[in-house]
């Protein structure tokens, strides 16, 4: 088989990162791409769960909740109830907490 490069847009930042944990494994970013690639056509699917992160708006407390909700709505000059129960908010209200946590 012949190899073929390849360009790809990525994060300045993450590739950064990226590149050094791939060094401390003893590889490059290539050889890094280049597995993920065999072991997604190995098992014909994404080689790992990808998902919301859900586990971050759990974990946070009622107080966090509360304060990040009340900047939602001053912000957004939504009319949610001001205790802002979980049961009242929006798919939009919860992926803004999402990114605020």
């Amino acid at each position: 088989m012949g190899n073929i490069n390849i360009t790809i847009r990525i994060d300045k930042e993450l590739k950064k990162e990226a590149d050094n944990l791939f060094h401390q494994l003893g590889m490059s970013f290539t050889t890094a791409v280049t597995i993920f690639a065999q072991q997604a056509v190995r098992e014909q699917r994404i080689p790992f769960d990808i998902r919301l992160r859900q586990e971050r708006a759990v974990a946070a407390t009622s107080v966090e909740v509360e304060k990040i909700s009340n900047k939602y709505l001053d912000e957004n000059k939504k009319s949610l109830p001001r205790t802002c129960q979980i049961k009242y908010l929006t798919k939009e209200h919860i992926i803004y907490l999402h990114k605020q946590l």
